[in-house]
């Protein structure tokens, strides 16, 4: 499998192998041999949005304004800036270099790397409805990653947030359970609150961390998405969490760093949040309005 994904993502880079993988890498999640199937749905993940679900941890992917960006720089509009350069050359090894390019691009490619990537997330996001029966997986790792691999398509939440919502009423294992109640924060709408609040009570902590890191998502990226007393009651778990050690384990989120993804959370409040570090690493959070 490692020589696999350094074929078709290697450093970030995907190529147009990379799209025609992922129809095969979807069957061998869903039936290929065990070992395989979680390192698959790993590589699945990395080539949807390489680091996009590092970076874009707290507010959710914004793939409307990465569907905007790579419009800007399809191949239609590539063309004829292409055909200009390649009319106005005179070295031939230049024009020799752009032929070969406005050929490339004729062909339906751009260069720009928006556009390339998105065509890789949508080869994934193809692949979703297939993949979908992994939420009811007898291996716990291979529920986590797909409800994991799903925070990061808004595009399809009116059919896949009901599901994690589902999967997350009859699971038994803490880690899936929180892996889906992020995934549904980070795709979900203000109506998400009264779905989250129950989770606040729960006997698994970590299950309690994932229902206020959501509603935490919903309320600052959404007007008015929950009550401010739930609200508070999602900060005050927060709160104890962040002056707590880490449960073990704890979610793949933010690399699996539990107290830098709650110090990332509540900085997203649309209020002020102090933090201070002890020397065991935990926080020490003060919110203020």
């Amino acid at each position: 499998m490692q020589s696999l994904s350094n074929s078709i993502f290697h450093q970030g880079s995907r190529y147009e192998a990379s799209a025609h993988a992922v129809p095969f890498l979807a069957r061998i999640a869903v039936a290929g041999p065990p070992a395989a199937r979680e390192d698959t749905m790993w590589l699945l993940t990395r080539l949807a949005v390489d680091r996009h679900d590092e970076y874009d941890l707290t507010t959710g992917i914004n793939t409307a304004g990465w569907r905007a960006a790579a419009a800007e720089h399809s191949p239609e509009k590539e063309l004829p800036w292409y055909e200009e350069q390649l009319a106005a050359a005179t070295d031939e090894d230049q024009r020799t270099m752009l032929r070969e390019i406005r050929g490339w691009v004729a062909a339906g490619n751009s260069p720009d790397a928006r556009w390339s990537a998105l065509r890789i997330y949508d080869a994934v996001l193809a692949e979703l409805p297939g993949l979908l029966v992994l939420l009811d997986d007898t291996d716990a790792r291979i529920r986590t990653r797909i409800a994991y691999l799903l925070a990061w398509f808004p595009e399809v939440a009116a059919t896949t947030l009901p599901l994690l919502l589902a999967r997350t009423a009859r699971e038994d294992d803490p880690v899936v359970a929180a892996t889906a109640l992020v995934a549904a924060g980070l795709i979900g709408t203000a109506a998400l609150a009264a779905d989250l609040a129950p989770y606040l009570d729960a006997d698994e902590r970590l299950v309690r961390w994932a229902a206020a890191t959501a509603l935490v998502r919903i309320t600052s990226h959404q007007d008015g998405a929950a009550e401010p007393r739930l609200l508070d009651r999602a900060v005050a778990e927060l709160t104890t969490a962040a002056d707590n050690p880490a449960p073990t384990p704890v979610t793949d989120y933010n690399e699996g760093d539990f107290h830098g993804h709650i110090e990332r959370t509540l900085h997203s409040l649309p209020t002020v949040v102090l933090f201070t570090r002890t020397g065991s690493g935990s926080l020490s959070v003060m919110r203020t309005r």
